[in-house]
This record gives C-alpha cells, sequence and structure tokens, in this order.
C-alpha cells in the first residue's frame, strides 16, 4: 500500500484548500476484491454503505468493481444514480419515511 509523504500532504492541502481528502483506489480495490473472494464459496451481492462515505469517485470506483450500494436517504439514492449504478443494485433502507418518498 502507498502512502503519502508528509510533505506530499501539505503539497495537496495547499494546492487544493483543507479539509483534503486523499484516498488510494488500488486499495480500495483491492479490499472489495479480498472481500469478494472470502465470500466466493456462496452467491452473494456486496453492498457498500453509502453512509460510510458518499465521495463520488469512491462510488465509481466501486461501481466498476461490481458494488452494490445500501442508500440510507433519498439524497444517496440519487446520487448513487448520478454515480452510475443501476436501480437494481440500490437497496433503500431509510426509516421514517413519507409514502412520497417512498414512491
Amino acid at each position: 500500500m502507498m502512502s503519502l509523504s508528509p510533505d506530499r500532504y501539505c503539497a495537496l492541502a495547499k494546492r487544493y484548500g483543507t479539509p483534503v481528502y486523499v484516498y488510494n483506489g488500488d486499495t480500495i480495490k483491492q479490499r472489495y476484491a479480498d472481500l469478494t473472494e472470502a465470500f466466493s464459496w456462496a452467491p452473494c451481492t456486496l453492498f457498500y454503505a453509502m453512509k460510510a462515505n458518499s465521495n463520488p469517485a469512491v462510488l465509481r470506483l466501486l461501481k466498476d468493481c461490481g458494488a452494490s450500494v445500501d442508500a440510507v436517504s433519498i439524497a444517496e439514492v440519487k446520487l448513487a444514480l448520478a454515480c452510475g449504478f443501476p436501480p437494481a443494485s440500490i437497496m433503500f433502507t431509510a426509516n421514517n419515511v413519507s409514502i412520497p418518498e417512498l414512491q
């Protein structure tokens, strides 16, 4: 796993402002592959909980890996759709939503 030097973090903060969040796409892809391998003995679908991190770049990366998503709000559903997740791969698990939101 690659890590950035403190000087590199400072350079990124100067360039993009703070807070700045840096993700390692290769690590994300490897962890997803590790999970799919761990459950390869049974057919299953892995759902990523968007409430953990809803960064569109991370979501698109996971979508490209084959992940589905767990969304807890209409905003998360809309974001997942905007990131290219097909409706069938979005599990909506919200509490206390109105009938219009469910429709």
